[in-house]
């Protein structure tokens, strides 16, 4: 059996209880005694300027072949549950039907990945083991040329669920809606975080998560969620409370160093909407791979945020989600 169909998974994933979210997280749409659309959802809050607002993004979304409208009829079932729901990518027949309806374009999230152990050959195409060798060249030409220490004074230090109080602070930023200058700038809504939900993210039982805290000269400025997939550790979640590119490329310095300690780990892989970690990625030897169009739809009665969203991994369910093998990006 996959990993993403194991009941602990699904149990975790859809009724182990959120402090952040009392109801269901699993929707069907049914004909008589059969099921014909389901959709799940990830919960949580978004702030924009000094405003707050719920948000959900529909995970899991598909409907039985032949029923007209069951899809978009379990997608109506939950938009009255939330302010503002939220797409990440999506097939392509899904990223079409979003705008009909009324789903509005939001921005866009890049997937990065940089090789640490270029030999490691999960991932290849059937069929096309003649690409190997050109794959092979590329890992290991943007290990080579990837910044290889961290700036001095930087570190991260590995938190327990019984010690996420420690980012509390770091949170607090987010949750009162203060925004770094760059994003006010940029006018982007700012999805929140919280010590409980990142609790919940390290009871994940099939993609192992761990928390550290960023810290400068022994002060906590950061923190960086990291998970692990076959062939992969996603930094699924980051944060630095700075404006400066250079601080927040030494936190993610210091999680590669961390994900390189896994023997099973072939690359580091992260998404970005946002210019800071984009840049910041970049700087740490990332590489763009893929490119994930983030829709939002608003209620009438509450507008969405005119320009873009800050979203990473652990805001979909891409963080934690394999089927049971390495599916590299590099």
């Amino acid at each position: 059996m996959q990993p993403n169909l194991d009941q602990a998974y699904l149990r975790w994933k859809y009724w182990e209880p959120r402090s952040d979210w009392e109801g269901p997280r699993s929707f069907v749409v049914t004909r008589g005694n059969d099921i014909v659309s389901h959709a799940g959802i990830v919960p949580g809050q978004c702030f924009w300027g000094q405003r707050r607002f719920r948000v959900i993004h529909p995970v899991d979304w598909a409907a039985r072949p032949g029923q007209a409208g069951a899809g978009i009829s379990v997608m109506k079932q939950i938009t009255s549950l939330a302010d503002v729901l939220l797409t990440i990518g999506g097939s392509e027949q899904t990223v079409r039907l979003l705008p009909h309806i009324g789903f509005r374009f939001a921005g866009t999230a890049i997937g990065y990945a940089r090789p640490v152990r270029p030999l490691h050959l999960g991932g290849a195409p059937a069929g096309r083991w003649w690409r190997v060798p050109a794959k092979l060249g590329r890992r290991v030409f943007w290990m080579a040329s990837a910044p290889r220490r961290a700036a001095a004074g930087w570190s991260v230090r590995p938190l327990g669920a019984d010690d996420v109080q420690a980012v509390a602070p770091v949170l607090a930023d987010c949750e009162r809606g203060r925004l770094l200058a760059c994003e006010a700038k940029e006018g982007i809504a700012v999805l929140a975080r919280s010590t409980d939900a990142l609790k919940f993210a390290l009871r994940c039982p099939i993609s192992p998560t761990r928390l550290f805290a960023a810290e400068n000269d022994g002060r906590v400025l950061g923190y960086v969620v990291v998970s692990f997939a076959p062939g992969q550790a996603r930094i699924a979640d980051c944060w630095v409370g700075s404006d400066d590119a250079n601080e927040w490329c030494a936190v993610i310095q210091c999680a590669v160093a961390r994900a390189r300690r896994e023997y099973a780990v072939a690359e580091v892989v992260a998404w970005a909407s946002d210019p800071m970690l984009q840049q910041a990625l970049t700087m740490c030897g990332f590489h763009p791979r893929t490119r994930e169009a983030l829709q939002v739809r608003a209620s009438a009665a509450f507008p969405a945020p005119p320009a873009g969203l800050r979203v990473q991994m652990i805001d979909s369910d891409l963080a934690y989600h394999h089927v049971g093998r390495a599916q590299l990006w590099t």
